[in-house]
Formats: structure tokens, C-alpha cells, sequence
């Protein structure tokens, strides 16, 4: 039952979540659905007008687009589309990089990832009518100057559950426009199909507005590990910090790369099944924020990340181990009996940033206690353990 104390969240305005430093799926389910594309690729405008399209019909719907073999890929993103594959031709769509029991990939595709864009409308309303399992939290904040960022990610087990769970944040970049070059001007299969919204814009064209590009994951491919643990209660909280410069140039390679404008720079954070198989890792639920200058200050911080406590229930010994964001430093720990009267109070030393403590329980009765944790700065994180001898 990981508690964060501490946090000041702004207050989420109610429908204009895309523009605060805080934001939170409240009870609701969102889709994330990847159109999975490039710039080579003749019939991909097709995929952007679908996505648009269910994005304008669906708010809880967040768009973002994974590039292959183009100036907007990135290394993380190839590793995600190298065999085996996910998706069964161009454009292709990711729905929550779900496995559906349904093969909606169309006549000969052998994996149930792949959703031809024709379903994309059906699935994502599918998806974001069930019941969460997650509840994500994600506050950001952004220095200007130093163009670092830092993006907690806070995840609540909304019911008890079985299997493991990473963290995950994506950095998004929308609108990108890129010089006259290959890689960045979009081959157009549609130039000459009347009616269609790229009919007549140029083959390629030129200055292509790409929408939702993914540019940088910040948990790796798979997430941040060992912050969620394995099998969850319900109403479990587990949150983690990402700390990332943003780039003055996402494609520095590139002779003429745009520079990038901050104005379109979204985060997705999110919950996603932890698997060594890219097949299998689900996004449970996401969130998205718009990028907003401002300070998240240490006090939003949570003291210690991946917070363990163990055996628990314990009897005689339980041992209290985490990773410190600030190294060197001394740490009270305090046990709170179920009625909030002090048990004990210890202070350790921790001698760089992991944090590891096994505290004597003999003397304890049995019952629910919780492990309150404080920095030297004031900051406090806790969890709530049990004496059962």
C-alpha cells in the first residue's frame, strides 16, 4: 500500500487536460494507437487522415506515430519494428501494442498486433470503453534554459492483480516539418486519387506536416522495472521520476535538421505489461501532457524510489531497501502503529544512493504498522507493512 507524501499536483482543469504540468486518466481508460509509418512509404498519408479521424471522434484517444527506416526514427523505435514483426504492412497501426484473440491485420497477417487502419476506429473506442485496471498520474515541469525536463510517473492499481508492470514515459514531437530531403518529404500515393486530402499535394511532397512523431522512451523499450511490484493490490501507488534534455536537434545527423519547438512537445506516460517479448507488452493505460515551462520543484519528488519492504508480513526482521535521488545523505525511518502512535524512530547513513536497512521486530505485537521514510530535505515516502508471528 505505497503511499507518495508530498506531492503538490496543480489542480486538473476539467477537459483541458492537454495543456497542464499535471494531468491524470481519473478513472478512465485511454488508447494509445500507433500509426506505425515512414517516409518512403507511398500510402501512409492514408494512415495520418485515420488517425486524425479517430483522434477528432475519440478524446481519449492519444496519437503518436513510430517511423521506420526514415530521419525520424531513433534506436529505440527500430529495435521495436526489427523481426520479428509487429505489424504487417504500411501504414501499419498499434493499438495499445495489444495482442488481440482477433486477427484484425488483414488477408495473410500472421500476428495479432497488426490492426489495419480500418479497424482503428472500432478497437480504440473498444479500448477506451472497458474498465481500467491502472490510474496514471503525470506531473512535469521545464527549465527553458537548461531544456532538462522531469516527468513523474504515478501508477495506482486500481484492483488487485497478477503478473508484473513497468512504468513507462514517451517524448513526442508533432508538427514536424523537415528540409527538402528524403527521409523527410512524404512519398504520396494519393497525388492523383480525386478526393482524397493528399490528392494534388505533390509526390512526394514537400515540407509533409508529420503528426505525433515518437522520439525518445524514456523507461527503453521496456520500461522502468523494479518500481511496480510483482502482483499488485489494489489501490497500490508506485511512482518514478524521469529526468531528460531535450534535444536542440532530434536528427543532429542531418544537414538541415529542424530545430526543435518545444510548442509541440508532448509526454505520454504510461503502465505497460513487463516482458521480455515485445509482443506481449500491453499498455494497460497512458496519459498525455503538452510540454509547459515551469519548475517541478523537490518537493514534488517522491524521497525514494522503488521502495521494498520484505518478508512482509515479517516477524522478528524486516529489511527496507530503495533508490535514493540524492546520494549521501542521512535518512530517519519511522514505525507508526494502525492507531498513529510512534513505535520506534531510527537514522542511518546511506553511503551513495541505494538504501538498505533491516530493522529488529521482536518487540513488535502483532498488526499493521507503516514504515514512514524522510530525507534530510523534509521529503517523506511510505509503506505499510505487517507483524504476523
Amino acid at each position: 500500500m505505497k503511499k507518495i507524501f508530498s506531492l503538490s499536483f496543480m489542480a486538473l482543469i476539467a477537459g483541458s487536460a492537454w495543456a497542464q504540468s499535471s494531468v491524470s486518466t481519473n478513472g478512465s481508460k485511454y488508447s494509445v494507437l500507433e500509426d506505425v509509418t515512414g517516409a518512403w512509404c507511398q500510402f501512409c498519408p492514408d494512415g495520418t487522415v485515420y488517425q486524425g479521424n479517430v483522434m477528432a471522434a475519440n478524446p481519449k484517444v492519444i496519437g503518436v506515430a513510430l517511423h521506420n527506416s526514415d530521419k525520424m526514427s531513433f534506436a529505440d523505435g527500430n529495435s521495436i519494428m526489427a523481426s520479428p514483426n509487429l505489424v504487417c504492412g504500411y501504414p501499419g497501426g498499434l493499438i495499445d501494442r495489444k495482442n488481440f484473440p482477433t486477427n484484425y491485420g488483414g488477408s495473410g497477417c500472421t500476428v495479432n498486433t497488426s490492426v489495419n487502419r480500418s479497424y482503428w476506429s472500432q478497437l480504440t473506442s473498444q479500448q477506451t470503453s472497458a474498465t481500467p485496471t491502472w490510474d496514471i498520474k503525470m506531473n512535469h515541469g521545464y527549465n527553458a534554459t537548461t531544456r532538462q525536463m522531469k516527468v513523474m510517473v504515478i501508477a495506482k492499481s486500481l484492483v488487485a492483480q497478477t503478473g508484473s508492470f513497468n512504468i513507462n514515459a514517451w517524448i513526442i514531437e508533432d508538427h514536424v516539418v523537415g528540409p527538402n530531403i528524403t527521409g523527410y518529404n512524404q512519398v504520396n500515393y494519393y497525388n492523383t486519387q480525386s478526393g482524397h486530402t493528399y490528392y494534388n499535394a505533390g509526390n512526394p511532397v514537400v515540407g509533409f506536416d508529420h503528426r505525433h512523431v515518437e522520439r525518445a522512451y524514456l523507461g527503453g523499450v521496456e520500461g522502468t522495472a523494479g518500481v511496480i511490484a510483482n502482483n499488485p493490490g489494489a489501490n497500490q501507488t508506485y511512482t518514478y521520476t524521469y529526468t531528460y534534455t531535450l534535444p536542440a536537434k532530434f536528427d543532429s545527423v542531418t544537414t538541415g535538421a529542424p530545430t526543435v519547438n518545444t510548442a509541440n512537445i508532448y509526454i505520454v506516460g504510461m503502465v505497460m505489461v513487463k516482458n521480455t517479448d515485445k509482443m506481449q507488452r500491453e499498455i494497460l493505460n497512458a496519459i498525455e501532457a503538452k510540454l509547459t515551462v515551469g519548475t517541478l520543484g523537490v518537493a514534488d519528488l517522491p524521497a525514494i524510489h522503488g521502495l521494498e519492504l520484505y518478508p512482509n508480513p515479517a516477524k522478528n526482521m524486516i529489511t527496507v531497501r530503495g533508490i535514493l535521488d540524492q546520494a549521501n545523505q542521512t535518512v530517519k525511518v519511522n514505525i507508526i502503529n494502525s492507531i498513529g502512535q510512534l513505535v520506534n524512530s531510527y537514522a542511518y547513513h546511506s553511503n551513495g544512493s541505494i538504501f538498505g536497512e533491516t530493522i529488529n521486530t521482536e518487540s513488535y505485537v502483532n498488526g499493521v504498522y507503516r514504515m514512514i521514510i524522510v530525507t534530510e530535505d523534509g521529503r517523506s515516502t511510505s509503506e505499510s507493512f505487517v507483524i504476523a508471528k
